[in-house]
């Protein structure tokens, strides 16, 4: 190319990026199987796959429940390819995913040393499910649906990947999807906790719903805060000028087609805000209509700080349920099964708790049949201490002990 560039040749704005790959600063996990781990350890990965269409060059598969029950979609592997993978490697995948399953659609799937925490990494297919269905992603769990077994390590969902069509995509009419351009609703594609998946058994789970509501609202508290979420998008606007976006608008004839705050790149960013924020918050008053979790106990106050020799006093209320059981080591109250764990204390909403040493306090509401239980209410109290701050801790040694390849133990 040897022609001067110029406005006359514009083409508008392009976004580069990478596919999902595995490596520093990328997927954190140990190499792929190569075609000679076929035993274990070695076996057992690393592997990358996901829900998804298959190409020609990947091997493919469901579930032994028939999960994608779509048609065109299949639990796909990602890496290593099919030119790669050998017969010992596919299966061993199968098997593990099919372990899951079978485990979740059990008698007691939550069990802590026979459920489905053996198999896989609860809190990431948290963390995954929490942003599919914020962001009201149309392709929720069957495309581009990632996950990855790390060496000798458990299932983990992730990482996300695919959020073209979300937070409200145009290009779709109202009168098909009527919740395209809503946040005041949960989706507008399938269904996202009942669901006749491994997914919906998760969800259906007493012990997962906490973890999963948990999980939200501390999310909430921080990364997925209103805040943070304007600030996010404000600092990603802030990379593209209203001028450069007119150019592109130009060029191509599309335009934004919100009608809330107009349509410029100023009114999107606006309505994207808008849109963000405020679902975000509906989904924190209406997170009952997905699961049977009390709202959190109240701890009066929430967290201090004081000297040795001065007793506390911690008012326990809640706003729904009867009771309130709680621990000072940081354990959870209640077990997987709904019953309180033996080292839980009990109260009544209102009551209060003297402490005379530091403490991690961790509090639930229930019912008096213990049938439901709440969100957790979680305090730290250190009477006589302090945090840690720079300089308390130093690096004396450093031990490493790197892998060793029994093939060439040199």
């Amino acid at each position: 190319e040897t022609a001067d560039l110029s406005a006359a040749r514009y083409q508008g704005l392009y976004v580069l990026e990478e596919r999902i790959r595995v490596g520093d600063d990328r997927l954190p996990i140990d190499d792929i199987v190569t075609p000679g781990d076929t035993a274990l350890p070695a076996l057992s990965g690393s592997y990358l796959f996901k829900a998804d269409r298959n190409d020609l060059d990947e091997f493919y598969w469901r579930t032994a429940r028939n999960f994608p029950n779509s048609s065109g979609r299949f639990m796909v592997l990602d890496r290593p390819k099919r030119a790669e993978v050998q017969p010992a490697q596919s299966l061993y995948i199968i098997q593990a995913f099919n372990e899951f399953e079978n485990t979740v659609y059990g008698t007691d799937p939550m069990h802590p040393e026979t459920g489905v925490g053996r198999c896989i990494d609860l809190l990431s297919w948290a963390d995954f499910h929490i942003m599919k269905t914020y962001s009201m992603d149309v392709d929720i769990f069957t495309l581009s649906s990632y996950f990855h077994k790390d060496r000798g390590g458990k299932i983990m969902a992730g990482p996300v990947w695919d959020f073209d069509r979300s937070l409200g995509p145009y290009g779709y009419p109202e009168s098909t999807y009527p919740n395209v351009k809503r946040w005041d609703a949960w989706t507008f594609a399938s269904e996202p906790f009942t669901r006749n998946d491994f997914w919906g058994r998760l969800h259906a789970q007493p012990a997962f719903q906490r973890l999963y509501w948990d999980r939200w609202f501390a999310l909430r508290r921080g990364t997925l805060s209103n805040t943070n979420l304007a600030a996010t998008i404000g600092r990603l606007h802030a990379q593209l000028p209203e001028a450069a976006a007119t150019r592109d608008y130009v060029k191509w004839g599309q335009w934004p087609t919100n009608d809330v705050f107009g349509r410029t790149h100023s009114g999107e960013i606006a309505w994207m805000t808008w849109f963000a924020t405020n679902h975000a918050t509906w989904i924190d008053q209406n997170f009952k209509q997905k699961c049977a979790v009390l709202r959190a106990p109240v701890l009066d106050p929430a967290c201090r700080i004081q000297p040795a020799g001065e007793p506390l006093t911690v008012t326990l209320t809640a706003p729904e349920g009867d009771l309130v059981y709680y621990t000072l080591d940081g354990s959870d109250p209640v077990l997987w099964n709904n019953l309180p764990a033996p080292q839980a204390r009990a109260c009544r909403p209102g009551m209060s708790v003297q402490l005379t040493a530091s403490a991690a306090l961790f509090a639930r509401a229930t019912t008096r049949a213990h049938d439901t239980w709440s969100l957790a209410a979680r305090a730290e109290y250190l009477l006589g201490g302090r945090r840690a701050r720079p300089g308390d801790i130093l690096i004396s040694e450093i031990h490493y002990h790197p892998r060793v390849d029994a093939a060439d133990p040199q």
